[in-house]
């Protein structure tokens, strides 16, 4: 099982879909605005806090995300409104938004040695991790997210669930489906707000979310596979049956090549010779056949039939999987639902 939940977004937010549960008792971290130095001393010094959520601090305090701007700052209004989006993401972590701008809280930046705004770093038990602060508007807030996932520990999840728990038990709510979890199997599913890469793809119906591997290479590239056998391949569909194995590597950067030069859009046979690495091949498809012609479905390009040059009658299909990236010609191919989809991923972005 992995426990989910959706934050809640003003209707004027890019995303796509629109879900907002506070009209249902949900309740959402929100980030603390600092006004003064005292203030800036009581937020962060949690376990002087005469609270339920102080007493039920992890060992080590609450991580703490402190975001320091400025009204007359540009960048930082322009990145205020993602970080808001940002913060529910993240219950078992405090945020923090500290103007440099307010009479009094000059002297608190200045201690912290933060000259540019905005800028963003962690703390704990009143002392800012070390390597932690952030600064410039270079995927900020992605950076702000690999820092968190880097200094958020499971006795910060393990602490906020038993304060769910206790807050719950107190307003006499059943507790058991917060309680009850497995915490060496449980998967947390988060939003990321600052880059639609492979953990978020939007279809028709809205936000699919995959869980991905931090390990993977983000900068993976599009892969091209073929599928053998294709006797009525512009017949539609696809043999779940027969296996799709990917090109040799030569052939893989000819066809990117070609397709990001809008080569499938401008004719309909293409032909690439052999070398000491792979055969050559011979592609055919069609631009004007609405049921038999080139596919575009979100992350797949499709519709494309080959043959081998050292082999004359086997046929083979051949696909890209990998980002959608939108080529000049494409137009002619694109259904009605996808060019919608398009517009949909466009304004998200």
């Amino acid at each position: 099982e992995a426990p989910c939940f959706a934050p809640p977004r003003a209707p004027s937010s890019g995303w796509p879909w629109y879900q907002d549960n506070t009209v249902f008792g949900e309740q959402y971290n929100e980030a603390i605005d600092v006004k003064s130095a005292e203030d800036w001393s009581a937020q962060i010094d949690v376990a002087a806090q005469n609270s339920l959520r102080s007493a039920l601090a992890p060992a080590g305090g609450w991580l703490t995300v402190v975001m320091v701007h400025v009204l007359w700052s540009a960048d930082s209004m322009k990145l205020m409104p993602r970080y808001t989006e940002l913060v529910p993401m993240y219950p078992y972590v405090t945020f923090l938004s500290v103007r440099a701008d307010i009479r009094g809280l000059h002297k608190v930046v200045k201690d912290l040695g933060v000259e540019q705004f905005p800028s963003f770093f962690l703390m704990r038990k009143c002392k800012m991790v070390e390597g932690s602060l952030i600064t410039g508007q270079d995927r900020t807030l992605e950076r702000l997210m690999r820092a968190l996932a880097d200094n958020v520990t499971e006795a910060d999840r393990s602490a906020y669930t038993q304060y769910l728990v206790k807050q719950r038990e107190e307003a006499g709510e059943n507790v058991e489906d917060l309680d009850g979890g497995n915490e060496d199997t449980e998967v947390l599913w988060n939003w990321d707000v600052d880059c639609c890469g492979p953990s978020i793809r939007v279809f028709e119906q809205g936000l699919a979310a995959e869980l991905c591997n931090e390990d993977e290479d983000k900068g993976e590239r599009a892969v091209w596979e073929y599928q053998v056998n294709a006797n009525d391949y512009y017949g539609g569909g696809h043999d779940m049956d027969l296996e799709w194995k990917a090109m040799a590597d030569d052939l893989q950067q000819e066809l990117e090549r070609r397709f990001l030069r809008g080569v499938f859009f401008q004719s309909q046979s293409l032909h690439i010779r052999g070398s000491r690495f792979s055969r050559g091949l011979s592609l055919e498809w069609s631009i004007l056949s609405e049921n038999r012609g080139l596919k575009i479905s979100s992350n797949m390009f499709e519709g494309i039939i080959g043959y081998w040059d050292d082999e004359e009658e086997e046929s083979f299909k051949l696909r890209r999987l990998g980002e959608r990236v939108q080529i000049k010609g494409e137009e002619k191919v694109l259904t009605k639902a996808q060019e919608e989809l398009d517009q949909k991923i466009r304004a998200f972005k």
